[in-house]
């Protein structure tokens, strides 16, 4: 008898749903809830980015509104055997062909028999797994505190088989909404025990390498910020231990869709929760320049380039692909005031004194102490007198205890310049321990004006330049 785990671990590696055949146009599946009243199985598909064939069905389900969904998804063989492996005893005269009698007839009539002669079985949570329906992921309420996060763990519902991906053919595709698939492989790094960390890593990195580039000049030229006139160099950590399993790290430009795709799962990445803080916080001041380092995904840059519209807006970021990322997003929003360029935030070339405000948004924790010291001493030095720095990262904890759990949850207790199997946030244990936000903003000249906790997670820092160190 073959073990479940062992199916379970194949199937998402093996079946899980596949890249429609050569696309040519985007696709991008949408969520679907409700009951399946049709399906077939049409055509034995493939390759997908796992070089695995699988079967492609096609079905139409039942919404509670009373209207037809029509959709498809692949399933390998594979993914066959683990449905009919886990469905109830009670299906047990429910017989799948064997691999070898396995044809699209075969499989078909299996389908069929699964909604016409035991038809409870359609409105199972299993089923609905399988056809990769009645699941989202968009509502990841887990990080608002420590009882939500430990419930999405071990409680709350993540998919038998993965829904099905999108197709991305074109950069500016990069922009639309996120799918369920790209919220199930987010969670999936969460949750992966049942497979293994080294299986879910190959089968995200042979994913992630599907999606656009964003290439430019070899150098990276192209996007440069004025005064830089050699290739920048990347700190020691930033091409060797990357964050939240990243394939390459935020070098690999393929990985831009995935980062973008977070903005409904972190606080401060969307742009609906920032905005209002960045007015909240600023909003009484009249900059005339202000740098956002670490742009990232850019949300925050055009926040602040709308309630700011006759400031002057640099952000930068390390990461080429990013920066055109955001380039390309500028030309189809509009921010005529808002301008993206690769630099190192460490060691900028802007002249002293040159900016009002200096924002920065999940960026001190993803590198070691020695590197985010020196961006705070950066920013000092960039910011006027009475210019004040404003930051939306991990929040520091005070107490020791709590600090620890979020260190060792965060690293799995790997140091993040050693070989072993890093967490989701390696460098956690110099953010917390280290370099200690707070406290060493006032360490290098700065007024606190504002420490406040927005979640278990989140912490908002505000601090003041002042005309004359006491």
């Amino acid at each position: 008898m073959i073990h479940l785990r062992f199916f379970s671990k194949v199937a998402f590696l093996l079946g899980v749903a596949l890249l429609p055949l050569p696309a040519a146009a985007s696709y991008f599946p949408k969520a679907i809830f409700g009951t399946p009243v049709r399906a077939s199985v049409v055509a034995l598909d493939g390759p997908d980015f796992r070089g695995q064939p699988a079967y492609r069905i096609e079905f139409t389900a039942l919404t509670k509104d009373g209207e037809e969904a029509d959709s498809f998804i692949h399933r390998s063989y594979t993914d066959f055997q683990l449905f009919d492996a886990l469905k109830s005893w009670y299906y047990k005269d429910l017989k799948l062909p064997s691999e070898a009698e396995a044809t699209v007839e075969s499989l078909d009539a299996y389908i069929q028999d699964t909604l016409m002669k035991y038809n409870s079985l359609a409105q199972t949570v299993l089923y609905g797994d399988f056809l990769g329906i009645n699941w989202d992921g968009n509502d990841p309420k887990y990080l608002k505190n420590y009882l939500s996060f430990m419930k999405f763990l071990i409680v709350d519902h993540l998919p038998t088989f993965a829904p099905e991906p999108p197709v991305i053919d074109s950069e500016d595709d990069t922009l639309e909404p996120v799918t369920p698939f790209e919220n199930y492989i987010f969670m999936r790094s969460f949750r992966h025990d049942d497979m293994g960390f080294e299986a879910f890593y190959e089968y995200y990195e042979n994913y992630v390498a599907t999606l656009p580039v964003f290439a430019g000049e070899p150098d990276h030229s192209d996007v440069w910020a004025p005064g830089i006139t050699s290739p920048v160099e990347y700190p020691y950590h930033y091409d060797k231990t990357y964050v939240h399993f990243n394939p390459g790290g935020y070098l690999n430009g393929h990985t831009v869709r995935m980062s973008y795709s977070t903005y409904n799962k972190f606080n401060f990445e969307s742009e609906g929760i920032i905005k209002p803080w960045l007015e909240q916080l600023h909003g009484q001041r009249k900059p005339k320049r202000i740098l956002e380092i670490g742009t990232g995904t850019c949300a925050s840059a055009f926040a602040l380039g709308e309630i700011f519209p006759n400031a002057e807006v640099i952000a930068i970021d390390l990461a080429p692909a990013y920066i055109r990322f955001c380039r390309m997003w500028k030309k189809k929003r509009g921010a005529p005031n808002v301008f993206f360029y690769q630099a190192n935030g460490e060691a900028t070339p802007f002249e002293s004194e040159s900016f009002d405000i200096v924002q920065f948004t999940y960026v001190l924790h993803e590198m070691p102490q020695q590197n985010s010291k020196r961006v705070l001493r950066e920013i000092h030095r960039l910011l006027k007198p009475e210019g004040v720095v404003s930051g939306f990262d991990v929040l520091y904890w005070q107490n020791p205890e709590w600090r620890q759990m979020n260190v060792e949850s965060s690293t799995w207790g790997e140091p993040w310049n050693t070989t072993g199997q890093h967490g989701p946030e390696p460098y956690m244990d110099e953010y917390q321990n280290g370099l200690q936000l707070p406290n060493f903003l006032q360490e290098i000249g700065f007024q606190i004006q504002y420490n406040i906790r927005y979640s278990n997670f989140d912490g908002i820092y505000v601090a003041r330049k002042p005309h004359f160190l006491l």
